[in-house]
Formats: structure tokens, sequence, C-alpha cells
């Protein structure tokens, strides 16, 4: 295990997930819709199913395409196929988080009397 942290592309690697919160959003999405926004707990396994297929997707993918530029640059490949993925996250995240895109009905329950 120690040979591993004596690669520096690995090193990089860990560092860069640390701060990486989509696994946080799969792993609480489902509570947060139930609490935050009412949703029932089917409909919100429902709404997170399509990131269930996106990470399986993404995985896959993303294991044939770090392959290919391992093959072309050994050296840099992995760390740069990560840092695409990680903007990419970035602006999926901030497209889906910060802006008010119109249509999402009012969910939420205000007489809990």
């Amino acid at each position: 295990m120690s040979e591993l942290f004596r690669i520096p592309s690995l090193v990089i690697l860990l560092v860069s997930r640390l701060p990486s919160g989509h696994l946080l959003a799969a792993a609480f999405g489902v509570i947060f819709l139930v609490d935050v926004y009412w949703f029932s707990t089917q409909v919100a396994s429902v709404v997170l199913f399509p990131m269930g297929i996106g990470f399986f997707t993404g995985t896959v993918l993303g294991g044939f395409l770090t392959d290919w530029t391992v093959r072309r640059n050994r050296r840099n490949g992995p760390v740069a196929i990560l840092q695409t993925a990680q903007f990419t996250f970035a602006i999926i995240a901030y497209l889906g988080t910060q802006i008010d895109w119109v249509g999402m009905p009012e969910t939420k329950n205000t007489d809990l009397t």
C-alpha cells in the first residue's frame, strides 16, 4: 500500500477527490429531497435514478477513456481525465443548483398543523 502513495499522480488524484461532493449527494440525496422538499420516498428515489444511471455509465466510459489516455500519455493522462471530470461536474452542478429553472412545482407542505 505504501508503494501506491509514492506515485505522484495517484496522490494528486486522491487529494483532488476530497472536495468532491457528488458521492455525498448520491448517498443522502433521497433524504435531502424528502426532508427539504417534502417529496415522498418513492418519488425521490425515482428522481435520483438518472443519477445512478449516470454514475454507472460514467464509470464504464471513464474507465475506457482513462485506459485510452494512459496509452497515449502515461504520466499525465489519468490526472487530465480526472480534472476534466471534476470541471465538468462543477459546471453541471452549478447549472443544476444555482439557476432557478422554471417548471419545478413547489412541493413543500406548509400546512403542518
